[in-house]
């Protein structure tokens, strides 16, 4: 297999390598549909997230999100592997615009009964072709400067505290 640097979701820092096809079992596992978008370069690129939808409170395990560039025939070379925080994961599919990935993910509480209402919900905005944090959100609390990275469960934000499980980010526009 291929070596892939592993990069920290929030900072772009390389935190390890990976080897694609993962050799070790267990894996992290896929439970959403694999997006297909066309890059900047016109490369037809595979986006998918890890993290157990079925137990979406499951803890202290690294969930990943994979980008894989079509190679030809058969045929996938990997761009990037993301890691995100211990427990953090992604539950839904990403989106694609203007050759950037959005990606929600979700850290649950340790409180298995307040799974769906509770827990902490993330957007980031991601490099399609490197992985690295592109500055492509606004943040409302921060008089709508760019960011990479949005709280979903941010306290100044009323109608979103506590509310458990992002959806798949919806892109507007530009």
């Amino acid at each position: 297999g291929l070596p892939t640097p592993i990069m920290d979701a929030t900072t772009g820092a390389q935190i390890g390598i990976m080897t694609l096809p993962i050799p070790t079992i267990p894996r992290a596992k896929i439970y959403n549909r694999p997006m297909i978008a066309v890059d900047s370069t016109g490369s037809v690129n595979v986006y998918v997230g890890t993290g157990d939808s079925d137990n979406p409170g499951d803890l202290g395990k690294f969930d990943y999100f994979y980008a894989l560039s079509d190679a030809g025939p058969g045929c996938a070379a990997p761009l990037f592997v993301l890691r995100f925080d211990v427990s953090e994961k992604v539950l839904s599919e990403p989106a694609f615009l203007n050759n950037t990935i959005f990606v929600t993910t979700y850290a649950p509480v340790n409180d298995p009964a307040k799974i769906c209402e509770t827990g902490h919900g993330f957007l980031y905005s991601f490099d399609a072709r490197t992985g690295l944090p592109v500055l492509a959100l606004k943040d409302p609390f921060n008089g709508n400067n760019p960011v990479s990275k949005l709280d979903l469960g941010d306290l100044r934000n009323g109608q979103l505290v506590g509310r458990g499980i992002p959806s798949s980010p919806v892109v507007r526009g530009n």
